[in-house]
């Protein structure tokens, strides 16, 4: 596959698209994503092997979300089997694939694994004040002064956005180009940082439709004076942007690289 180079501004339109193709099936993008929340749950009760499948299962996700946004681009509507797609294909691209999830998991594994070697349990019960409805600012600010817990989220925050440049294309790669498992994470490196100036606009344009959606709650439970009405429209709104965030992962990939004509990753009828 023929690796493309576009602009800075490309970022702002891969936004654009993903919004326009969630809209045009929100049902089906919504269902999807709850899907993928409901899947996830139940793995991770998987005794033993259920935390290591559940970080596997990001790159089968994405993946996932970007043959369901083809599809809606073609004017068919995206069903649950767009998560198995990937797996209904041809031995080797099938063995790609397997390879790529599990060094996936074992990479998350391990910076997890770091992490909690620098920060202990700090991050979790940071996230515990966070949730909680009896934290003050000052726990929380004691909390963010703690040296392990800063050099924790340092580490988590670099190496994981590390493991995210280097998988963003590889499953698209194997899926539609018939790539190997170390060529695709060679090639969706490269794509990354040669077209990193649209993937920082796009991650900054999905930045600000994130806080927009949060204040837009906050000013409604304002408006209303009804506090719980925000949390009640938080889920669906969350659910909302994370659904036309995964339909936009296409778009990042149609650009960075030339798609074959025909889906050659869709399994024979």
């Amino acid at each position: 596959m023929k690796f493309q180079h576009v602009p800075a501004s490309r970022g702002a339109l891969w936004v654009r698209q993903g919004l326009a193709a969630f809209a045009t099936r929100p049902l089906a993008f919504s269902g999807l994503l709850g899907l993928s929340l409901f899947a996830s749950f139940a793995i991770a009760f998987v005794p033993v092997l259920g935390p290591f499948l559940l970080l596997g299962m990001f790159p089968l996700l994405s993946l996932g979300f970007m043959i369901a946004t083809r599809m809606t681009l073609a004017g068919q509507v995206p069903l649950p089997t767009v998560f198995i797609a990937p797996l209904r294909v041809d031995r080797a691209r099938r063995r790609a694939q397997l390879w790529l999830y599990a060094g996936y998991a074992l990479a998350a594994f391990l910076i997890w694994l770091l992490t909690y070697t620098i920060a202990g349990s700090r991050i979790l019960e940071l996230q515990q004040l966070l949730y909680s409805t009896n934290t003050t600012p000052e726990m929380i600010d004691a909390r963010l002064s703690d040296g392990s817990l800063q050099l924790g989220m340092l580490v988590l925050f670099v190496l994981s956005s590390v493991l995210s440049v280097v998988w963003w294309h590889a499953p698209g790669l194997v899926h539609w180009g018939g790539m190997s498992a170390s060529k695709s994470l060679f090639f969706s490196l490269v794509a990354c940082w040669r077209n990193r100036g649209a993937f920082v606009i796009y991650l900054l344009v999905w930045f600000g439709v994130v806080l927009a959606a949060v204040i837009l709650v906050s000013l409604v439970s304002s408006l209303l004076g009804q506090v719980e009405v925000g949390k009640v429209l938080m889920l669906p709104l969350w659910l909302m942007v994370m659904s036309a965030f995964y339909a936009s992962l296409f778009f990042t990939f149609a650009d960075s690289f030339e798609l074959p004509s025909a889906d050659t990753g869709s399994p024979s009828p």
